[in-house]
C-alpha cells in the first residue's frame, strides 16, 4: 500500500518534495491494479484471467461484509473450519454400544455400555480380582468359615452359628466365644470384663467413690449421671443408715475412680481372695456372705442383726487366697416389716412397746399400742410390755366359815379366825348334782329314781 504524507488540522503546508513523493507513491500503487477497461470486460463477458495485473495464485482471501453476495456455491475442501456444516452421529458397535452427535464445535463424550455375556476374561487379566476372591468364603461353604474377619457386610438369614466348643480363651472386647467350662457363651465387655450369657446379670454404672474399687467388692447406689441413664455407685454401707433398696451388688472387675464398669447382681465372680483373711475371718466353701455393717464395702460370714442389713448376698464357691478364689452372687434386697404386702407401718408413729394388731376393715396388720382397761395398767418399754392389774376389793379378812346350805353337805371346824381346818361331810343330794347315796353295792347298776337317792 502506498505511503501518503498528510498534515492534520491547520498545520504547515506540505513541502514540494512531500507532494512529489506522494504522487510517485500513488503511481506505483496504481500500476499494480486492474484498469477500468479490463474490469468492464470481466463484468460483462470476461473471466478472472482477463483482469490486468490480477493475482495469479489466490490461496485465501478475506470476505469483507457485502463483497461476496452471490447465491452460487463455492466447492472444494477448506483447510480449516470451526464447525461441520452437518453434524455427524458417532456410534459404537459390537460388545460395546453407545453414541453421540459431533459437529466439530466441542468435544464429545460417549457413554458406553458393555453387553451382558458378550465377552470373557480370565481372572488373571483383571487386576486385584484374585486377591479379593481369596479373602471371600466359597459359595455354599458357610460351614467352612473359621474367621469372620474377612466378612464386612451382614449375613442376612443364617440358619445357625456353631462355635468351637473346645476352646478356652477369654474373649476380647466385642468377641463372642464358647466357654466349655461353664457351658455357655462368653461376651467380651469393657474393662476386660466377661459376661456369661444366661448365667450372669450386670449393672453398667460409674464409680464416683473417689478411689478405685477392686473386684469382688460390695457396692451401693449413690446417684445418677445426669440425663445419660447411667447410675453411680460407691462402697456399700450396711449398718441400716442407708435403706436396703440402695444396695446394688458386687463389682465384677476392678473399676477405677470416675470410670464405668460392671456390677454383678447374679452369677459367679472369679479371680480374687476368698479365704476371708482380708476381713479378719476364715471362710470355707459353702459359707454364706453378708455385707459387713462394721465397714463399708466389706464382707462377713457372720449374720448381722437388725437394724443392720442381714440378708445373705453370696456364697463362697471356692475359698482360696490370692487370685484363685470365687463366689456366687445372688443379690437379695433386705425387706423391712412395713414392706410386706398385708402390713402397714406408720413409721412416723412408731413407739416403744407397740405391737401388730389386725384391722379387719382395712384387711391389714397395723402397728399400735395396747390400751389399758379398768384396774389394768400397761407400761411400754424398748422390747417389752408390762401389764399389771389392781384388785377392786380392799380390806382385812378376820374369819372364814363355810356352810353347806341345802346341798346335803356339812362343814365343821369354822369359823377360822387365824388358822385352822374346815372339814366337809354329808352327801350331795340329787338336786345339786349328787347321787344322794351314802354307799354303793358292788356289781349293782345305778338307777335314777326321781329326786330320791340313786338305788
Amino acid at each position: 500500500m502506498a505511503t501518503i504524507v498528510t498534515r492534520g488540522g491547520k498545520g504547515s503546508p506540505l513541502t514540494n518534495n512531500e507532494v512529489d513523493n506522494n504522487f510517485i507513491n500513488l503511481n506505483t500503487e496504481l500500476a499494480g491494479k486492474a484498469t477500468l477497461s479490463s474490469l468492464a470486460t470481466v463484468a460483462t463477458t470476461g473471466s478472472y484471467s482477463d483482469l490486468v495485473g490480477a493475482p495469479t495464485n489466490v490461496s485465501s482471501f478475506t470476505n469483507d461484509a457485502g463483497y461476496i453476495t452471490s447465491s452460487g456455491s463455492i466447492t472444494g475442501n477448506a483447510d480449516t473450519a470451526t464447525q461441520l456444516a452437518t453434524a455427524r452421529t458417532i456410534s459404537l458397535a459390537g460388545d460395546v454400544t453407545g453414541s453421540a452427535t459431533f459437529d466439530g464445535s466441542a468435544n464429545i463424550t460417549i457413554t458406553a455400555a458393555v453387553a451382558d455375556d458378550s465377552h470373557a476374561h480370565i481372572i488373571g487379566n483383571i487386576d486385584g480380582l484374585q486377591s479379593a476372591l481369596d479373602g471371600k468364603a466359597a459359595l455354599g461353604a458357610n460351614s467352612d468359615i473359621t474367621s469372620m474377619s474377612a466378612i464386612t457386610g451382614g449375613i442376612a438369614t443364617p440358619t445357625s452359628i456353631t462355635f468351637n466348643t473346645t476352646g478356652s480363651t477369654t474373649p476380647t472386647l466385642g468377641q463372642l466365644r464358647w466357654d466349655n467350662n461353664d457351658g455357655t457363651l462368653d461376651l467380651g465387655l469393657n474393662g476386660g470384663a466377661t459376661l456369661k450369657i444366661g448365667q450372669q446379670t450386670y449393672y453398667y454404672a460409674k464409680n464416683t467413690s473417689g478411689s478405685s474399687i477392686p473386684i469382688g467388692t460390695p457396692v451401693m447406689l449413690t446417684g445418677t449421671v445426669g440425663a445419660s441413664g447411667k447410675l453411680t455407685f460407691g462402697l456399700a454401707v450396711a449398718d441400716g443408715s442407708v435403706p436396703p433398696e440402695y444396695m446394688m451388688g458386687v463389682t465384677a472387675h476392678t473399676i477405677a475412680n470416675n470410670a464405668f464398669g460392671y456390677i454383678t447382681t447374679f452369677g459367679i465372680i472369679r479371680g480374687f481372695n476368698t479365704s476371708g483373711s482380708p476381713y479378719g475371718e476364715t471362710w470355707s466353701d459353702g459359707d454364706l456372705l453378708y455385707f459387713d455393717p462394721a465397714a463399708a464395702g466389706a464382707w462377713t460370714n457372720v449374720e448381722p442383726v437388725a437394724p443392720n442389713i442381714h440378708v445373705p448376698v453370696a456364697v463362697v464357691d471356692n475359698a482360696a487366697s490370692g487370685g484363685s478364689g470365687s463366689i456366687f452372687v445372688r443379690m437379695m434386697i433386705s425387706q423391712r416389716l412395713g414392706e410386706l404386702q398385708d402390713v402397714s407401718i406408720n413409721n412416723g408413729g412408731l413407739a416403744a412397746g407397740q405391737v401388730l394388731i389386725y384391722d379387719a376393715t382395712q384387711e391389714r396388720w397395723e402397728n399400735n399400742t395396747l390400751t389399758a382397761g379398768s384396774n389394768v395398767s400397761i407400761t411400754n418399754a424398748d422390747g417389752s410390755i408390762t401389764v399389771a392389774a389392781s384388785d377392786q376389793y380392799t380390806g382385812t379378812v378376820t374369819s372364814v366359815d363355810v356352810s353347806g346350805g341345802t346341798t346335803g353337805l356339812t362343814f365343821s371346824g369354822g369359823p377360822v379366825t387365824s388358822s385352822g381346818t374346815i372339814t366337809q361331810g354329808g352327801t350331795l343330794n340329787v338336786a345339786n348334782g349328787g347321787t344322794g347315796a351314802t354307799s354303793l353295792t358292788s356289781g349293782y347298776v345305778l338307777k335314777g329314781n326321781g329326786t330320791s337317792p340313786v338305788s
